[in-house]
């Protein structure tokens, strides 16, 4: 395990875990790189495509299937949800547990799965401490 930004794949309520696919958000030069290299971007298209990029646009890396699975009732969570599912205030995340995770999935499974994308920490011996949907307009 290592921090990164992650899409929730599919979460199980009975046993808390829930599966993450790592990605790379790249910006700038190494967006263009990866564009040409792996997209079949031509130098010139990928560098007008990310010269005009939106403050919020990134191109999305992942070559890895490999899917994480980190138990939710062992981490600390925070959420653009609250526990009845309504946005939080300030599109800022907000503490929350497992038990309210599992809540928000039940009234509405895409609030978790298609809404936000997170963001993963992972201290230096591979632990999870917190994981983060987060808001990105």
């Amino acid at each position: 395990m290592y921090t990164s930004y992650a899409d929730l794949i599919s979460f199980d309520p009975e046993t808390g875990i829930a599966k993450f696919d790592y990605f790379d958000m790249l910006r700038g030069d190494k967006a263009v790189a990866y564009l040409v290299a792996s997209e079949g971007y031509t130098q010139a298209a990928a560098e007008d495509l990310v010269e005009n990029f939106a403050d919020s646009e990134y191109v999305k890396k992942n070559t890895n299937p490999q899917l994480r699975a980190i138990d939710i009732d062992d981490v600390p969570l925070k959420l653009m949800y609250k526990p009845n599912g309504e946005y939080v205030e300030d599109s800022v995340s907000i503490s929350t547990t497992a038990k309210n995770f599992r809540a928000i999935y039940a009234i509405d499974t895409s609030l978790l799965l298609e809404t936000y994308f997170y963001y993963i920490t992972v201290d230096s011996d591979g632990k999870v401490t917190l994981v983060e949907q987060i808001y990105w307009p």
